[in-house]
């Protein structure tokens, strides 16, 4: 079986929470003899990079480590891009390009985590991680007040919905 993961922390037994889990995840995958594709969704020191791909071990041919960079714009196109196409990825990005070639070649499941969570749209066998989700989290909340308040609940209606 062939998985590709994208997320924003590269896997790492003494980072942040979901880096340390797909760290162990990913080690008894390719112990068990499955191959994964990591995508990592930012910026990642090449150290950190070598340091997860020596923690997981394995064969060469059954993990693989890479660090994209999304594209990077001015933040009012970017904050109305989103507002507009919440679940769209910009053309010609990157990290979009980087996933359509790790699916090309071949894969089993497409897991993304939420803050990715837009370039696994519109695949089959993709799974988006989700550890909150605001409509049931902030449920009998009082009423959102402000337009940034306002806005990002329209967006997180939107995408949850999606």
């Amino acid at each position: 079986m062939t998985v590709v993961l994208l997320a924003p922390n590269p896997p790492d037994p003494r980072g942040p929470t979901g880096a340390r889990c797909y760290a162990h995840l990913i080690r008894q995958l390719v112990r068990r003899g499955h191959r994964v594709r990591y995508i990592v969704c930012g910026r990642a020191a090449a150290r950190d990079l070598s340091a997860a791909a020596a923690f997981v071990g394995g064969p060469r041919d059954a993990f693989s480590l890479r660090a994209v960079e999304p594209e990077v714009g001015p933040a009012w196109r970017r904050r109305l891009r989103s507002m507009a196409w919440p679940n769209r990825p910009p053309a010609g990005c990157p990290v979009h390009a980087a996933v359509d070639h790790a699916v090309g070649e071949g894969c089993d499941v497409l897991h993304v985590e939420e803050s990715a969570g837009w370039y696994g749209t519109r695949r089959d066998r993709a799974l988006l991680s989700v550890q909150s989700i605001n409509g049931i989290d902030l449920a009998g909340q009082y009423p959102w007040k402000g337009l940034s308040a306002w806005k990002e609940a329209v967006q997180s209606r939107r995408q949850e919905t999606r």
